[in-house]
């Protein structure tokens, strides 16, 4: 008997060319493995590839090769957001994607109540002082009875309203729409009520895809909005927040502060005022990097793989209007 034909898979690499950990350990025997970091990369076995792992969830590898990519049918990114993977021409194709939701929810949860945490006891001005070998004794502020406006009601605010309930802060999500009963949220708002709960915030948390109804979602009006010394953080996409506004509001002295895992070009330049801004904390988009990510990571793609060859339903299916997998 013929052994049945094994699927042949791109994979899009980071710059450093660097294979995921152990995939071909766990897949080798489920798939042929086409591995690239740009279109030139690719060679006559293009017009065979029926899937991509996209390992580089920046890499505009799907986009750049689609039209030589005939029998593609299925893009698996190793991110929440698939972006850099979508263009015209490929959602005209009508291509199945899938993410790699919740596998960093717990971690990037962890990594916005560090920030939070940060910036209520002033650590970046106890670290000053230490440097400095200055005794400056001081109050600092409680999160219990605080509020947090949480915008995103996925994996990752889920997790991180659970985290905050459980300290006594108050949490209001800000989804597509309302809803009732979601865990840790006090109350879900639709975005249409945006600018009526951030005056109650003394902490935002950004954890949203960019789409292009998140694109620039906050902006002047929406940081005006905010109390005075309010907190933002943002985990999610920088063009979410609009750049020239944010660090308007901060130079003004208005908002508080801000953590920042993701900018509006990684890395930032140098040169940029950001990293000299009181009250920043810049982080190079790593608050989903737990020990071990990697790993997990492979092992969602490995799955979804298995249940393509048992004609099995995809994980994490991408609505491509949403630009996300969606809960509920």
């Amino acid at each position: 008997m013929t052994p049945p034909v094994k699927p042949r898979v791109l994979v899009a690499l980071r710059p450093t060319g660097v294979e995921p950990p152990s995939l071909l350990k766990k897949a080798g025997d489920l798939a042929d493995f086409v591995f690239a970091v740009t279109a030139d990369d690719i060679g006559e076995e293009a017009a065979t590839i029926d899937s991509a792992f996209v390992w580089n969830f920046r890499s505009t590898l799907v986009p750049d090769a689609i039209d030589r990519l005939p029998r593609l049918r299925w893009v698996h990114v190793a991110a929440s957001g698939v972006d850099a993977s979508l263009s015209d021409e490929v959602r005209a194709r009508g291509i199945t994607f899938t993410n790699s939701r919740g596998v960093t929810a717990p971690a990037m949860a962890e990594y916005a109540l560090m920030l939070m945490l940060a910036h209520a006891k002033d650590l970046t001005g106890t670290l000053a002082d230490q440097a400095e070998k200055a005794w400056r004794p001081r109050e600092s502020r409680m999160l219990s009875g605080a509020t947090l406006v949480a915008i995103g009601v996925g994996p990752v605010n889920r997790e991180l309203a659970r985290r905050a309930t459980a300290l006594g802060m108050t949490v209001i999500g800000v989804g597509r729409r309302a809803r009732d009963g979601v865990d840790g949220f006090d109350r879900v708002v639709g975005r249409d009520r945006l600018l009526d709960v951030l005056p109650l915030a003394d902490h935002v948390v950004i954890a949203t895809p960019l789409t292009a109804e998140t694109r620039g979602l906050i902006g002047a009006a929406e940081l005006a909005a905010l109390p005075d010394g309010a907190h933002l953080v943002n985990l999610g996409r920088g063009a979410v927040v609009d750049e020239a506004a944010l660090m308007a509001a901060l130079r003004s002295g208005r908002l508080g502060g801000a953590g920042l895992d993701v900018l509006w070009r990684e890395p930032l330049e140098p040169e940029h005022d950001l990293w000299e801004t009181p009250g920043v904390i810049v982080s190079p988009h790593t608050s989903s990097d737990f020990v071990g990510w990697e790993d997990a990571m492979v092992d969602l793609f490995v799955r979804n793989l298995r249940h393509t060859l048992r004609g099995e339903p995809l994980l994490n299916v991408v609505d491509l209007d949403l630009g996300y997998a969606p809960i509920d």
